[in-house]
């Protein structure tokens, strides 16, 4: 039986790809010397990429970035 997190994340989630995580991952740099507030890059997380889905144990890409954004239903 699936979590309540691998749920939402099955159908939220743009990492979510036939329950494997695609591992991509957004980093924000919020110093930066040429004037702008914020530099984001985005990664991949070899750790996470092609394995199953962690949101039920603790993803902080889900945590960060998806759970924000979902309203509970």
């Amino acid at each position: 039986m699936k979590s309540r997190a691998t749920h939402k994340a099955q159908k939220e989630c743009s990492n979510w790809n036939n329950s494997k995580c695609l591992g991509v991952m957004i980093k924000v740099n919020q110093k930066r010397k040429d004037g702008y507030k914020y530099l984001i890059r985005q990664c991949i997380n070899v750790d996470l990429a092609e394995k199953s889905c962690i949101a039920d144990k603790g993803c902080t890409y889900f945590e960060n970035v998806i759970l924000p954004g979902v309203v509970d239903k």
